[in-house]
């Protein structure tokens, strides 16, 4: 990944690999723990959801026959009704299957493109960062990992703009690389370091702020390595915000679609049965 080739690179730069393998640790430790939290949040909601879906399988495939062939010796009014029902059930599932299959699908295709490189994926991962919640953490990790490669390289002497060069090796998304070669560019015009900062709008505005503070002070390392701390603490608080409104929001989902399956078929169905025993 872009993340280990980079930091190695500096690592071999600074001649200080055992660092850099420190901090590969630290991160993949803390990786971990964040995907074990997001898994276990997860399996509850599609545990039922896969329940769920098992019901609806079999309600389509062995229950709806047998109502059918019931209804039928009722007379042909009941038959009609049951057919219109069954035909508006498939109808809506059929649009959720085609709306799920392309969804995957269109996902697919836009992983190639942002793959590939260039003007598009660089615009992929710029909605990717502002999608909600989940666009804040990929800001925030990215973030931390530039920064502390930017920390590293500005405490072992290097200058900010060969500091830039190296550091765009760590980000994954293109849109933060894009904006940190156009951040050096501005360096080398000769604008300071929070104002070349502040025109790229993709980076949190606290970055630009303390590191004006930095540049007042001397001490931009340093602003460099609390900002690192910093970041680290909100890819905790926000993985778990996240990991707070996930499973209610798959529940609500798994609820949504059980209330239209009850009130488009079953409702209708206990309804026409409950006449034909008047």
């Amino acid at each position: 990944p872009p993340l280990y080739r980079g930091l190695v690179r500096i690592g071999e730069k600074i001649g200080s690999l055992d660092l850099i393998f420190s901090r590969l640790a630290r991160y993949l430790a803390e990786n971990k723990k964040i995907k074990e939290r997001i898994v276990g949040a997860l399996i509850y909601p599609l545990i039922i959801f896969v329940l769920i879906l098992g019901g609806i399988v079999a309600m389509t495939f062995f229950v709806f026959p047998i109502i059918g062939n019931l209804f039928s010796q009722f007379g042909p009014e009941q038959v009609a009704a049951i057919q219109s029902r069954l035909l508006l059930y498939n109808v809506v599932m059929g649009v959720l299957l085609s709306t799920a299959v392309l969804s995957g699908i269109g996902v697919a295709i836009l992983g190639g493109v942002r793959r590939r490189g260039g003007n598009a994926g660089v615009a992929i991962d710029r909605l990717l960062l502002k999608l909600p919640l989940a666009g804040r953490i990929i800001l925030y990790r990215e973030s931390m990992n530039f920064l502390f490669a930017m920390e590293t390289l500005t405490g072992s002497g290097y200058s900010i703009e060969s500091a830039l060069t190296e550091s765009a090796h760590v980000l994954k998304n293109q849109a933060l690389k894009q904006a940190v070669l156009k951040i050096r560019e501005r360096i080398v015009r000769g604008d300071s370091i929070a104002e070349a900062f502040q025109e790229e709008k993709v980076f949190p505005e606290r970055i630009s702020q303390w590191l004006y503070v930095g540049e007042r002070s001397g001490q931009v390392e340093k602003v460099f390595a609390q900002l690192s701390g910093y970041y680290q603490g909100e890819i905790d608080k926000w993985a778990t915000r996240f990991m707070a409104w996930i499973e209610p929001a798959l529940m609500l989902f798994v609820g949504a679609f059980v209330f239209i399956f009850v009130v488009l078929f079953i409702l209708p169905l206990f309804s026409m049965y409950g006449t034909i025993l008047r």
